[in-house]
């Protein structure tokens, strides 16, 4: 949301920022360990599925969620804004995560799917 200006109080989707108030880019990206390890145990390089916000009416986006092969991660916008190092929290599963989403309208419970069940964790099932 743009804090000064002609165009105050409007997102960038809806009138661009002036050049000297564009924000920095945040890219979202796995530590080189956590690359090497999911290499390493899976085999395959990492592809992520498309990543998705939580999501609601009414509700502010606190998470990013995507999977690659049998692993879900979740990155917390507020650590990843603050700059922390790992500002994400991975589950591994024993077969390849097809698609996973946020319940509507909260971060607190994830839905998996695999490729012969749906589940839907809680976000403590998540660790570091």
């Amino acid at each position: 949301m743009q804090k000064t200006g002609k165009n105050e109080g409007k997102l960038g989707f809806e009138k661009p920022f002036a050049a000297a108030d564009k924000p920095q880019p945040r890219r979202l990206a796995l530590t080189p360990e956590h690359v090497a390890q999911f290499s390493h145990e899976t085999g395959k390089p990492v592809r992520f599925t498309p990543a998705r916000f939580n999501a609601g009416e009414g509700v502010e986006e606190t998470s990013i969620i995507t999977a690659t092969g049998p692993y879900i991660i979740e990155w917390n916008l507020k650590k990843v804004l603050r700059g922390a190092k790992a500002p994400y929290l991975i589950k591994r599963y024993t077969e390849d995560v097809k698609a996973d989403d946020f319940q509507f309208g909260t971060d607190k419970n994830v839905i998996v799917a695999l490729p012969n069940e749906v589940n839907m964790i809680g976000k403590g099932g998540l660790k570091r």
